[in-house]
């Protein structure tokens, strides 16, 4: 499969995850079947009250992520910092606990027009996790680390890019973990055409070693959210499948359908997602999706 492919489904298919999963966040699996049986479009709705197609933060901070990597990619921490508090402030419909905090507290020791140097922000997301008791364990800047994987050509470059921008709202072992395998992921499938039995090899020295035995438990934990992404893409055996399961388990649904899109999509490509979740995407989306997969050299 050509790289291009693998690039565009990757990121088509973050967005589509997060669009078809927002209307399901904080639903358990049993309310699920009970009203709906098993999602399978893009409905809209929920608490947020998306449109159809209407995706989260998720989309808005990976699309943010992908813009200052675009614009400055030797060191996009400030640009990615200034799309990060611009967003911010723009009062979106949702945004994490964890997020808002660390962007709140790297914006009071700011200066200039938010040109905030990493190792500020890096200081203020540590700062909210001791604060929080340890807090940032959440899912929240995982789907962050999908564009470096695809953007930057050698792996050790991708992961100390994916942490260090993980770094900036999220200080904490349990989503570094995740961040880092989720990237890895990514940049092997793009550049080695790894196979699931690889991904599972890959699996045996970190902490999702079990996955395969434990409980799905779509909760917002990085680690829950990988285990249950896991079970949803490697039970699967195409892209419509993975995401699908992976939003019906309920729970943190965006994130989770998020995150499971960006890996099915790297994985089966942009021609297997069906035409109707890509139609159902708003047009500015689209383009900005777009834009970022052209800035990518191949």
């Amino acid at each position: 499969m050509d790289k291009l492919n693998r690039i565009k489904g990757a990121l088509y298919g973050a967005a589509i995850g997060d669009a078809l999963g927002a209307p399901l966040e904080f639903m358990p699996q049993e309310q699920i079947k009970a009203q709906f049986g098993t999602v399978r479009d893009m409905i809209g709705g929920g608490w947020l009250k998306t449109m159809p197609g209407e995706g989260t933060d998720e989309t808005a901070l990976m699309l943010a992520t992908a813009y200052g990597i675009m614009k400055q990619p030797e060191n996009p921490f400030p640009e990615i910092g200034k799309n990060f508090i611009n967003w911010a402030i723009s009062r979106p419909k949702d945004i994490s606990d964890t997020t808002l905090r660390s962007i709140d507290k790297t914006m009071s020791k700011g200066h200039g027009k938010y040109t905030i140097p990493k190792a500020r922000w890096h200081e203020s997301a540590a700062q909210v996790d001791v604060f929080s008791n340890r807090g940032s364990v959440d899912n929240g800047a995982i789907l962050n680390t999908l564009y470096p994987a695809l953007y930057y050509t050698d792996e050790n470059t991708v992961v100390s890019k994916a942490l260090d921008i993980s770094n900036m709202t999220h200080v904490n072992t349990q989503s570094d973990n995740a961040c880092r395998i989720y990237c890895q992921f990514i940049f092997r499938i793009l550049n080695k055409d790894i196979t699931k039995k690889d991904m599972d090899i890959m699996l045996d020295n970190t902490m999702y070693y079990d996955y395969k035995n434990e409980e799905v438990q779509p909760t917002a934990s990085a680690y829950d959210s990988i285990v249950t992404m896991l079970h949803a893409f490697m039970n699967t055996d195409n892209f419509e499948d993975a995401i699908i399961t992976a939003v019906n388990y309920g729970g943190d649904s965006d994130t989770i359908g998020a995150i499971t899109g960006g890996l099915a999509g790297c994985f089966y490509g942009y021609d297997a997602i069906p035409t109707r979740f890509i139609d159902t995407l708003p047009e500015d989306i689209k383009h900005m999706l777009d834009t970022v997969i052209n800035a990518i050299n191949l």
